[in-house]
């Protein structure tokens, strides 16, 4: 049976492979044609117009913000990723104001759609593997992201980024602590399979294909 449209929305937060994100959002828009999409970029983003484009072919809104968060890079100054956090976790809240829905998918471009999603974790929050972070593909309840969000103490994130190295840069790690910390559950959800996990061929996600990426974007990252 179809789940209803008003029980998942995804979510992109994007910079730079825009082959590999029409791909992405074409598969939803093939297997769940009415759940609401949205996209969230920089202003200053070098491919922003087709960006644009894209969003505007595949009707999905596009919020333009003015600081700069798309990518946080480990290599960058601490007191910089700091800040580019911040931003990340706010558009991440000002996403679930817009996408009303029960679930909230926080997707990735090198993430697809296989079918339609089906399955959805026992807790609050669900992810790719249980020994990592929430990362592309993960899950979660938007009402009980937004009313954690709102009670976090405001260092609560400058605290996490300062714990360790990984956590100055991996904000779907820090976000897996904001449920667990918080009097939430974070669980493995079956509904997705990553590439080093071998091919799942019963989960609706994939997060991990990076074949319609940018070359010059993988050399630098050393994908």
């Amino acid at each position: 049976m179809p789940i209803s449209i008003r029980e998942v929305g995804f979510y992109y937060n994007l910079h730079v492979n825009i082959h590999s994100f029409m791909y992405s959002a074409l598969t939803i828009r093939k297997h769940m044609p009415f759940s609401p999409v949205q996209l969230v970029t920089d202003r200053d983003l070098p491919n922003l117009d087709q960006y644009k484009v894209v969003a505007e072919l595949l009707e999905i809104p596009i919020t333009i913000r003015n600081i700069r968060c798309t990518y946080i890079n480990g290599a960058d100054d601490l007191e910089l990723n700091i800040s580019k956090m911040y931003e990340w976790f706010d558009r991440m809240y000002y996403m679930c104001e817009i996408l009303s829905t029960k679930w909230v998918v926080r997707m990735e471009d090198d993430v697809y759609l296989r079918r339609p999603i089906t399955k959805f974790p026992g807790t609050e929050a669900g992810g790719n593997h249980i020994a990592h972070g929430m990362g592309g593909g993960s899950i979660f309840n938007r009402l009980a992201f937004m009313e954690m969000y709102k009670k976090l103490d405001y260092d609560y994130i400058d605290k996490k980024c300062r714990e360790n190295e990984t956590n100055n840069f991996a904000a779907d790690g820090i976000l897996r602590y904001m449920f667990t910390e918080n009097g939430y559950g974070y669980t493995k959800w079956e509904d997705i399979t990553e590439d080093w996990q071998g091919e799942d061929l019963d989960a609706a996600l994939h997060h991990g294909d990076k074949s319609l990426y940018d070359k010059d974007y993988l050399r630098r990252r050393g994908l």
